[in-house]
């Protein structure tokens, strides 16, 4: 067994030191300048057990490509050292064995990319993305799964779909509930119209009911023009209220006026006007325990859950986590200039047999995470999460890097607001640049509204870099200088810099 490098200036000494460093026993290194040659070597009866191929110079791997139709695909991994253009060129190849290892490249990285390569599950793959999928594309409505409790779940919402009725609709957080809204408003007799969602819980206590009902022209401070409230806004259509549970009791009487009268009332209007709207409430919380301690209506709860609808959490059909990584997958595949062709099936194991608290919402932010992090197209145990390589036991958990993990405070103390400020900022600057400096993409990172980053970003001054004709870099977003202590001493190394270090890690 031996390594073949392709360099066809031979200029790269520490490549192929890095390379020697791999050689055990009797492997060796064979260094060539020409592709040709290479592909012969191939053919041989005695082929290579890996191949690098030095692709910044003249990438051109046609003889290589000549060589994989010749074999059926069966060619030793060949790792393809290029700069961005060079690795959109690799991916279009389409060839699973060429795999694209983008400049510069550290030692470290180097090795931990070719270890990735020869692992013992790197060729054996769990689950394919896209058409080649044996699994079957399950969509109902706006849910995806086939498990059991799914199917149980698919059959009520058939079944209230021909209905009127008002449904509340409980589970966990981050298990689907306005998916499942969204579904039953998909089957009803309303889906021409629109289906508003409210989050009860996000509208200011002083606007709620002008949020719902409307509100007339100086009916108080602000209230500049008419305006209609959610309510007429779903007229014919579906109100989704998220959160029920979060109303107040005053809102909760007026909420329940509504739905035994059909009729709203705007703010500072003087008389009520109807309106033909089908309620389906969702919450988290146990209502009937709020009940008992006399946070939400007895007589709104009855009129919210003529028909209760149950969510399941994702526990509970964890026969649906293949579906669900492989429809994740794609819809960032489709986002994304080098698509993942896979997951291995040690990693797809890892994340069956994980206990997901946050329900389809965690899963789904885990398989975005991923496939942005993702150093080849196939993911694998080394791309999982350590929280869920730990529960794998593929990690010690004491080795873990918490992101929520308290910073040090130094001896000497520090400056609260300059590290905080460090330390958001460092964040920011985070998701902006593994998103390409996607505002919406980096605030779904952040898990903030796109409007409040863009804010913080005329703030802090922060733009995205610039380029001139020739590529050069003209202009980047630069992190603030670190928080030094009260005394105007040194930045502090234990304070909100480490906390940036350790987020940064993952």
């Amino acid at each position: 067994m031996y390594i073949l490098l392709i360099d066809r200036k031979k200029d790269s000494p520490a490549l192929e030191e890095w390379l020697r460093e791999r050689c055990t026993g009797d492997d060796e290194l064979v260094v060539l300048d020409r592709d040709v040659v290479a592909a012969q070597l191939i053919r041989s009866d005695t082929p290579p057990g890996l191949v690098v191929r030095n692709g910044v110079e003249g990438l051109d791997v046609s003889h290589l490509l000549s060589v994989a139709v010749e074999c059926m695909g069966e060619l030793p991994p060949v790792v393809v050292l290029c700069d961005a253009p060079g690795e959109k060129k690799v991916h279009a190849v389409g060839e699973p064995a060429f795999r694209p290892l983008r400049y510069p490249v550290t030692r470290a990285s180097f090795h931990k990319a070719l270890d990735l390569l020869t692992a013992p599950d790197a060729g054996e793959i769990g689950l394919s993305f896209g058409p080649e999928s044996p699994l079957p594309e399950l969509h109902f409505g706006h849910l995806v799964g086939e498990s059991s409790a799914m199917t149980r779940l698919y059959r009520m919402l058939e079944r209230v779909a021909r209905t009127e009725s008002t449904c509340l609709i409980t589970g966990e957080s981050g298990t689907g509930k306005e998916h499942a809204a969204a579904t039953l408003h998909t089957l009803s007799k309303r889906s021409e119209k629109e289906m508003i969602p409210v989050n009860c819980g996000a509208i200011p206590r002083e606007l709620v009911e002008s949020h719902f009902f409307g509100h007339k022209r100086g009916s108080f401070t602000g209230a500049v023009s008419d305006k209609d409230g959610v309510f007429v806004a779903a007229d014919g259509g579906t109100l989704f209220l998220d959160e029920v549970g979060e109303l107040e009791l005053a809102m909760q009487v007026k909420l329940l006026r509504v739905l035994q009268t059909g009729e709203v009332q705007a703010v500072g209007a003087s008389r009520p006007r109807g309106t033909d709207v089908r309620i389906v409430a969702a919450t988290n919380r146990d209502l009937e325990a709020e009940m008992a301690d006399g946070n939400f209506r007895e007589d709104l709860f009855y009129r919210l859950a003529v028909i209760p609808l149950r969510v399941p959490p994702l526990r509970e059909r964890a026969d649906d986590i293949p579906l669900l990584v492989r429809h994740f997958a794609e819809v960032f595949n489709a986002r994304s200039d080098f698509p993942l062709r896979g997951i291995s099936k040690a990693a797809l194991d890892a994340l069956c047999s994980y206990e997901w608290h946050g329900n389809v919402r965690e899963l789904r932010s885990v398989i975005e995470r991923m496939s942005v992090l993702a150093e080849g197209d196939v993911l694998g145990q080394d791309d999982l999460p350590p929280k869920i390589r730990a529960a794998a036991g593929l990690e010690d958990e004491d080795e873990i890097i918490d992101p929520w993990a308290s910073p040090a405070l130094p001896d000497q103390g520090i400056k609260l607001a300059a590290a905080v400020e460090h330390y958001e900022t460092n964040l920011i600057l985070q998701a902006l640049e593994r998103t390409g400096w996607n505002r919406s993409r980096a605030a779904e990172l952040l898990q903030m509204n796109r409007t409040t980053l863009v804010e913080k970003l005329r703030k802090k001054g922060l733009t995205a870099p610039t380029h001139d004709k020739s590529g050069t870099m003209r202009k980047a977003a630069r992190l603030p200088a670190k928080p030094a202590d009260e005394k105007g001493g040194e930045p502090a190394d234990g304070g909100a810099d480490k906390s940036g270090r350790e987020a940064s890690a993952l």
